[in-house]
Parts: structure tokens; sequence; C-alpha cells
């Protein structure tokens, strides 16, 4: 029981060394998410999962693990230096994925400002992107803290993580929307 909830989970994000997703977008670059390594955060040895754009600038990394129950994330940097605390580890997605399911976080910077995370699976449906057709499951996300925030609707396919994303990026009164479709995806290592 426990390999068939294991493989469940990595379906839905496989996380391994050098695991590389390559994202084109409606603007004029590129994101590459990439499993760099492994880290330490506290006792609990995370994947390190980095977001860059295609001309190298560092947007995110998440220190994140997996199980049977999902994918947590644990700790997380914005940008270089915008360290998020996270006190309680929060899933990113919820192994496996049942429509109307949903699950929720937090993490707060340095100067204590606190920012929520959470999730609602929607339905599964047929999803073309560059890299292929894929089924894959509709889920509404949102990011909101007290500068602004991110919603967005994503798709989630089996063994290969996110293959589409429509963002809508909400910060100092203005509101910024962006397609992620997948153009690329490379397994890692074991």
């Amino acid at each position: 029981m426990m390999t068939v909830l294991v493989a469940a989970l990595l379906a839905q994000m496989p996380l391994s060394k050098g695991a590389k997703w390559t994202y084109g977008t409606d603007q004029e670059v590129d994101f590459i998410y990439e499993v760099t390594g492994t880290e330490k955060v506290g006792e609990t040895e995370c994947f390190v999962l980095e977001v860059r754009t295609s001309e190298d600038k560092l947007m995110r990394r998440e220190w994140l693990t997996s199980d049977e129950k999902g994918v947590k994330v644990h700790q997380a940097l914005r940008g270089k230096h915008i360290k998020m605390t996270i006190e309680k580890p929060y899933f990113k997605v919820k192994a496996p994925f049942e429509k109307g399911a949903s699950w929720e976080g937090e993490s707060k910077t340095s100067d204590g400002k606190v920012s929520t995370y959470k999730a609602e699976v929607v339905a599964e449906e047929e999803v073309k992107v560059p890299a292929g057709a894929y089924k894959a499951w509709r889920l509404k996300t949102s990011h909101q803290s007290d500068a602004g925030g991110v919603t967005a609707v994503e798709w989630w396919a089996p063994d290969v993580g996110m293959v589409r994303a429509e963002f809508e990026f909400s910060f100092g009164g203005s509101v910024t929307p962006v397609t992620y479709e997948l153009k690329e995806f490379k397994k890692g290592g074991k």
C-alpha cells in the first residue's frame, strides 16, 4: 500500500536531483524550475527547488520533502534575500489529487510579514502545451501577503508536475497576468 501511495505522490511532482521543468510564458522570458540538490532544514533533509528566469535571475528557492501524503514546503526564499520562515511545513500539493480537496499554509518574513498559501483541486481535464498533451488536475491556488499576492489556476499532470499555469500577480495596485506552459521536462536521477 505504501508503495502505491508514494508512486501516486511522485506522479504529482517527481522530485529528484536534476529534475528540470522549463516553462514558456506569454512574456519575453522563460522560467526554469530545477531541483539543484538537497539540504537540511533543521533535522529534515529537503530537495532544493530553484526557480530562475531564462536570463539566470533567481526568483525563488523552496526546500521540499515528499512522502505518501504529499509534497511539503519547509522553507522558502524570495529572490536572493527574503527568507520565508515556515513554522509548520505545509503542502504544496497533496496526494492523491481528489476533486474538492483543499489545503493551506503560512510563512513569515524576517520582519514579521505573514504570507498565506491556499490550494483547491477543481477537476481533471485534458491540457495541451508545447511539451505535449496531458490529462491533468486543475487547481486554484493563492499566495497572499500584506504587499499583495498571486492567484493562479494550475494544471498538474501525473509523472510530470505542473504543465500549465495562469497567474495573476497583484502588487502595488496593479495586476499582471502571466501564463506558463511546459516546454520541456527532464526527470532527475535517484
